[in-house]
């Protein structure tokens, strides 16, 4: 409550390297449902956008135009890795979920962005302490090709194991049919 009127609770949503905003628009009237406001934002993972730290000012700007509400965040494979990097700089965040996102990359990072990103967010949750690691949860597909579920684990993490196969069929499974995963955690 602020004031006499409740503010919802703001869900910012972070796709993966396609930052394909267009097909995570089709779940926002299903977050909207569960009584979120609902952002996305484009990370730029493939764009001309400019150097990370460029990318990540962007994001910042974002996530600060919506101060005084409460803020959860998902991301969606890399954007999971950018939702990690923005926790580490915005820790007033209430809970980030990662999905099928990788904490634990080993060789599978083919752009410089991504690995820059990678090491920023390993070093955050190398250093992260007890409270922080409580507001992330890792979910993850059990055959998931692309981000194989060892690579979604970290110790101190909690971690959430779908019974999916695929990448794509585990973030479409985790912010749909199995949203109430999600759910549960965000709170």
């Amino acid at each position: 409550m602020m004031g006499n009127h409740y503010v919802k609770p703001h869900l910012l949503i972070i796709p993966g390297l396609g930052d394909r905003v267009w097909l995570y628009r089709t779940v926002v009237p299903l977050w909207q449902n569960f009584g979120y406001e609902v952002s996305l934002h484009a990370f730029g993972w493939n764009g001309e956008l400019g150097k990370l730290a460029e990318r990540q000012e962007l994001l910042l700007k974002h996530v600060d135009a919506l101060r005084g509400q409460k803020l959860y965040v998902i991301g969606a494979s890399a954007g999971g890795v950018a939702a990690v990097n923005l926790l580490a700089e915005r820790p007033e965040i209430e809970h980030v979920v990662t999905v099928a996102s990788p904490l634990l990359p080993k060789d599978i990072a083919t752009k410089e962005l991504l690995v820059g990103s990678f090491r920023q967010a390993a070093a955050f949750l190398d250093r992260s302490d007890e409270p922080t690691r409580r507001k992330l949860v890792s979910v993850h597909g059990r055959y998931d090709n692309r981000v194989p579920s060892e690579l979604s684990k970290r110790p101190g993490i909690h971690a959430v194991e779908l019974p999916t196969y695929g990448h794509g069929a585990t973030i479409v499974s985790a912010l749909t049919v199995n949203s109430a995963v999600l759910r549960e955690y965000l709170g």
